[in-house]
């Protein structure tokens, strides 16, 4: 093995405003300089941003007059220590550090680099001027002279203790995931953790951190961590800075690989039944046709986790049996929209009138206390929370700047490569089994992504399964039809035009 297995060559990173190249350095496993000084999170905050000077490669700091900043945001740092469950006093003098954690269990500390935009698009992330000796003061932030992740000193790569710190608020349960989950993101993505979808454009640079941090946060599109669902607060560390859970998404470069989700437990079983003729032909919702033997009846069915099989004598008689007719329509039951958020249905604008038509059809129904659920397949074959349920819709604030039901559908991020539009619906169907949730209705937003024209029988076992339970899918996909109404016994509709008007018809009828 040769010195190269120990470093990691980054990617380059494509931000929606530039190209960035990415620096090779130590691989960011390796363990941590030690340090003489340890800074408290809110000394790095009050630290001034000198914006007239830069740091080059060798930590000298050069006077410069080119920059021209418009635009600030931050990321996460790249080393994989900077994701932890302990202070940086305690990570960096205790032996054994790694064997317990000093922050509250529901919590993780994250580091993260700020960085500022110039009038190119190019993005300068920003570099301490830290104190070499326990005696030295800490001087200032500056931008490092060049853009990306390569204009940074590699020593600072190694120095994550000296960036500022957010905490994460998860799940007690999901920490170690969430851990897993971010540090595998780190070591794939050279620049992981975005704060920003867009550009957040300033009038002038920050004059401190905190004043950087402080606009980041407060910015109305910002975006962290999507489909990292267990995260219920991001805050700045020793302030009150934080974003509100409504917020709290993130769009993973299509590079990252991340951990393979254990596989669901089995939702369902197959079975023959068999009884006597004398009592007939019976209806019993998920099974097929019962076949006449010489002495008995005789149904192959496939059961699902969690739901209620009814039987019923069927009103035909033996000798004219057709097929079985589907359960009634049920009481109290969900209408489920479900938006696959590939990658493709964000081109040519297409995401943005999805939201727009999502948002039109809310508003107008924000008094009519639907029982609608949406909810969102990203990256990974993850299944978001819900991101909109009809019982929060009138309590939502519609219009001017603080426009809740705007910035909730700002969450369906369109940025996923590696989803299934068949294997996907399982996602749904574990989803409404380990709630006990009772649905009628399914209308399922996609672009057909790696469907097959000849999908093997399993793939459909669940789009059939919901028809023999009476659940009604409906598809709307900008790709065309036929798999889903000739092999899926699904509705389908072809939204190939991808109008606004046409799309908000689709929605509005379905939750009639």
């Amino acid at each position: 093995m040769n010195h190269f297995s120990h470093f990691l060559s980054y990617c380059l990173f494509l931000l929606p405003f530039t190209v960035i190249g990415c620096a090779q350095h130590p691989a960011s496993d390796a363990n941590l300089k030690p340090v003489a000084w340890i800074p408290a999170n809110d000394n790095l905050l009050k630290q001034p941003l000198d914006v007239k000077h830069c740091m080059d490669k060798q930590q000298n700091i050069q006077t410069t007059q080119k920059f021209s900043f418009t635009g600030l945001g931050a990321i996460l740092h790249p080393h994989l220590q900077s994701v932890r469950t302990q202070t940086w006093k305690t990570l960096l003098t205790s032996q054994n550090a790694d064997s317990k954690s000093d922050l509250p269990v529901n919590l993780i500390a994250v580091s993260v680099i700020p960085y500022l935009i110039d009038s190119s698009k190019q993005m300068f992330l920003i570099a301490p001027k830290y104190p070499k000796t326990a005696t030295d003061n800490f001087d200032r932030f500056l931008p490092a002279c060049q853009p990306g992740l390569g204009g940074l000193p590699d020593e600072l790569l190694q120095m994550p203790y000296y960036y500022p710190t957010v905490t994460l608020t998860t799940e007690v349960e999901q920490r170690d995931h969430l851990i897993t989950v971010l540090k595998q993101r780190l070591a794939n993505d050279c620049l992981s953790g975005e704060f920003a979808q867009d550009v957040i454009s300033i009038a002038q640079p920050p004059k401190n951190v905190y004043d950087l941090f402080r606009q980041l946060f407060a910015y109305s599109q910002v975006s962290f961590l999507q489909n990292v669902f267990s995260v219920t607060q991001v805050t700045l560390a020793d302030t009150d800075i934080q974003f509100s859970p409504s917020v709290l998404v993130y769009n993973p470069s299509p590079q990252v690989n991340l951990p393979a989700p254990l596989p669901p437990p089995p939702q369902s079983i197959q079975v023959t039944l068999s009884w006597p003729q004398s009592l007939g032909q019976l209806n019993i919702s998920s099974c097929e046709d019962a076949q006449k033997t010489d002495k008995n009846y005789q149904s192959t069915c496939s059961f699902r986790a969690g739901t209620i099989q009814k039987i019923s004598t069927s009103s035909v008689s033996p000798e004219d049996s057709g097929p079985s007719p589907l359960p009634p329509k049920k009481r109290n039951a969900r209408k489920l929209l479900i938006v696959s958020l590939s990658a493709e249905l964000d081109v040519e604008g297409t995401g943005k009138i999805i939201q727009n038509a999502l948002y039109n059809v809310f508003k107008s129904l924000r008094n009519s206390k639907i029982p609608i659920t949406l909810l969102a397949i990203g990256s990974g074959r993850q299944l978001s929370n819900p991101i909109l349920t009809g019982e929060e819709l009138p309590n939502l604030a519609v219009g001017g700047e603080s426009d809740e039901l705007r910035t909730k559908l700002r969450q369906l991020q369109f940025s996923a490569t590696d989803l299934n539009a068949l294997d996907d619906l399982e996602l749904i169907d574990v989803y409404t089994t380990n709630h006990a949730m009772s649905v009628d209705r399914i209308l399922y937003l996609t672009d057909n992504m790696h469907l097959s024209d000849t999908p093997p029988r399993k793939q459909l076992g669940v789009p059939l399964g919901w028809h023999k339970d009476g659940i009604q899918l409906t598809v709307l996909t900008t790709q065309r039809c036929h798999l889903w109404t000739e092999q899926a016994a699904a509705n389908c509709v072809s939204w190939q035009t991808k109008r606004l008007e046409e799309l908000e018809k689709v929605i509005s009828e379905f939750l009639r």
